[in-house]
């Protein structure tokens, strides 16, 4: 039988071609959780978007974000060679908006009599550490693979609304799916609530992942490496990499009135500018604006502004989304 196997990232990838070898496996890996996303655009367009916004951030050059999105759905579109399409991905807020993505896609295809099935780590019997799959030996698996689940049509729908939901440039109407009430998939409403923590906070314009980084920074941590295990820690589902951190870090060093700084000297070693882009290779430390943000004293926006994407909204200073996470809701404001 011919089996099409989609997970998130590489080494999840490596895992289940290692359990079978006759299994073409494709990983998605796209940080969904930032960045634009629009509707309407092909794959193409859309991953040409995406790259420019990233080689923006400092990260790969467009062209090989762009070839590697590219090379992607080139295999995805081969998808009708096969028999069955296994998605392979976990709780957390990375894996659950590439699946909502794929499925969205898979419901617009011509798939036929494919199966399409969803194989996910709570299906395992001590599941609640679990969250990548290449921890997992070739036993477990296959045992995975025995438990997947067919995705039904009710869950097909339900992805193509809440990803409609992702991308569109109304925060409010994602946020209606953040209630646990979601069955048909049910760790849906924990990554929408997730995401929307993402938007900056009413009461200071930090993001969860700005705040968790400032309080670890706090506690008098100044190793980058060591302050992205613990900010891990803080996370319900991890779902962070270490790239996407580095960009949180950097855009809280670099602003007029930054939250952190580098180190001026760290054992005897001088820190240089050419730091500033790489802070993970310093030592970083809360500067006072950085405190008295995390008092609710000072407010992110006001002090340095904000120009960054969630989902199809494009937070600017004419564009202004909070989240407030005492009443569960976000609204727009001036300031």
């Amino acid at each position: 039988m011919s089996i099409l196997s989609i997970t998130s990232n590489q080494a999840n990838a490596r895992a289940i071609q290692a359990a079978g070898p006759e299994v073409e496996v494709v990983a998605c890996e796209d940080v969904l959780y930032e960045g634009p996303l629009q509707l309407g655009l092909s794959p193409e367009d859309l991953a040409k978007k995406r790259a420019m916004y990233f080689s923006a951030c400092g990260m790969e050059g467009a062209k090989a974000l762009s070839e590697r999105y590219s090379q992607r759905f080139g295999i995805l579109s081969g998808y009708h060679q096969h028999e069955q399409i296994v998605l392979w991905f976990s709780q957390n807020l990375y894996n659950q908006l590439l699946l909502i993505q794929l499925l969205h896609w898979i419901e617009s295809q011509n798939t036929g009599r494919i199966e399409i099935s969803l194989a996910s780590p709570d299906r395992l019997p001590v599941s609640k550490n679990i969250q990548t799959f290449d921890s997992l030996n070739p036993d477990q698996i296959h045992t995975l693979y025995r438990r997947r689940v067919e995705i039904s049509v009710n869950q097909l729908n339900t992805a193509r609304a809440v990803w409609e939901a992702v991308c569109s440039d109304d925060p409010r109407d994602l946020a209606q799916f953040s209630k646990p009430d979601m069955r048909s998939l049910s760790f849906l409403p924990d990554a929408v609530q997730r995401l929307l923590q993402q938007y900056p906070a009413k009461i200071n314009g930090l993001s969860r992942t700005e705040k968790q980084i400032l309080e670890i920074l706090n506690t008098g941590e100044s190793d980058p490496e060591k302050v992205f295990i613990r900010v891990q820690r803080k996370e319900e589902y991890p779902f962070m990499n270490q790239v996407m951190f580095w960009l949180s870090v950097s855009r809280l060093i670099q602003a007029d009135h930054p939250a952190i700084e580098l180190q001026e000297e760290y054992n005897g070693q001088r820190v240089g500018q050419d730091n500033r882009q790489h802070p993970s290779s310093s030592h970083i430390r809360i500067t006072d604006t950085g405190k008295r943000l995390l008092r609710n004293q000072d407010d992110w926006i006001q002090l340095n502004g904000i120009d960054r994407w969630v989902g199809g909204v494009h937070l600017n200073s004419k564009n202004i989304w909070r989240w407030d996470a005492s009443h569960h809701n976000i609204s727009r404001t001036y300031v």
